[in-house]
């Protein structure tokens, strides 16, 4: 910096050389762009690395090789109103009869559905482009997929769970929301909630929570209140003891569907591996890459609310 600026001063002074020294090149990028090439990084940006939280809150099984349609011998109510009657055993007198009470089961049954995607491109794309295309379409095509079959089980939660009282869409209505329904969650189903899962707009009151003195209910560092962990870092964390899932296909507004509480043995859902199909097209050397599996969910215990609604009010 000292020598460029006696340079420029004795360029002032009419000073040929410190001139020449100061003087800007005639040539630069923007009169040679050839010796500027574009680099592509092998990075890929993408936005859709979303997993499937709602089904990981569930209980999953392996979908059977063969057949649409799966049944499982239940003593459990049926979504269609039959009842199944379990064995009774009784206190009965010296010599008194005992009571025959016959066992009664069904079956609950789930309908297997295929979910597939499809993308169709050119021999060019495929063989002569930088960065690996086939690898990231193959990487999206199962982020798709995840995005739909956790949509689909959404749905099923949703058709399938029980509504409990209208609570507020504050903390204290969080904490009377987990306090009864995950006592009558055991009381009709005889397993413990265990599962918290929750929408984007629960989370985010989940993590504003404070009590009156300002300090966050919901986060490890205030052990003074020690309701759970929720972080901004994850979407996994504890409320009241559940385990929390946040899901981003559920509901955007903090009202009925924002969240469930989950009995993981009330609802299964049954997925196969996924496959990717490749087909050639001789006639313009195309190339069809396509993403498929099948999965088939099954309500075990429909009326004792397994997964629950919160139906929150935001009044």
């Amino acid at each position: 910096m000292g020598t460029y600026t006696e340079h420029k001063i004795k360029a002032a002074l009419g000073s040929e050389d410190s001139r020449l020294y100061v003087t800007a090149a005639d040539d630069s990028f923007q009169n040679n762009p050839a010796f500027n090439p574009t680099q592509f990084l092998t990075e890929f940006v993408s936005n859709t690395n979303f997993d499937t939280p709602m089904i990981n809150a569930l209980s999953s099984g392996v979908l059977p090789p063969s057949g649409m349609t799966l049944s499982v011998p239940s003593l459990v109510t049926s979504a269609g109103g039959q009842s199944g009657v379990a064995p009774v055993v009784t206190v009965e007198a010296e010599a008194g009869a005992v009571q025959n009470t016959g066992m009664v089961t069904e079956y609950l049954s789930g309908t297997v559905k295929k979910y597939s995607g499809m993308n169709t491109i050119s021999i060019e794309l495929l063989e002569r482009s930088e960065i690996n295309f086939y690898t990231e379409l193959t990487n999206q095509l199962q982020r798709a997929y995840s995005l739909a079959t956790d949509a689909a089980v959404i749905a099923d939660v949703v058709a399938s769970g029980v509504q409990g009282g209208a609570v507020a869409a504050t903390s204290a209505g969080i904490i009377s929301y987990v306090s009864t329904e995950s006592a009558n969650i055991y009381k009709n189903t005889s397993f413990f909630a265990r599962n918290y899962v929750a929408g984007p707009s629960q989370w985010s009151l989940l993590m504003g929570s404070t009590d009156s003195t300002g300090r966050p209910i919901y986060n490890a560092s205030a052990p003074m209140n020690a309701g759970g962990l929720t972080t901004p870092t994850s979407i996994r964390g504890n409320v009241l003891g559940l385990d929390l899932y946040v899901d981003h296909q559920m509901v955007g507004t903090t009202i009925d569907d924002s969240a469930f509480i989950v009995a993981p043995e009330a609802l299964t859902v049954y997925r196969s591996p996924q496959a990717y199909m490749s087909v050639n097209v001789v006639s313009n050397l195309q190339v069809q890459v396509a993403i498929y599996g099948f999965m088939a969910t099954i309500v075990k215990m429909p009326k004792g609310p397994s997964p629950l609604q919160p139906h929150l009010s935001n009044t």
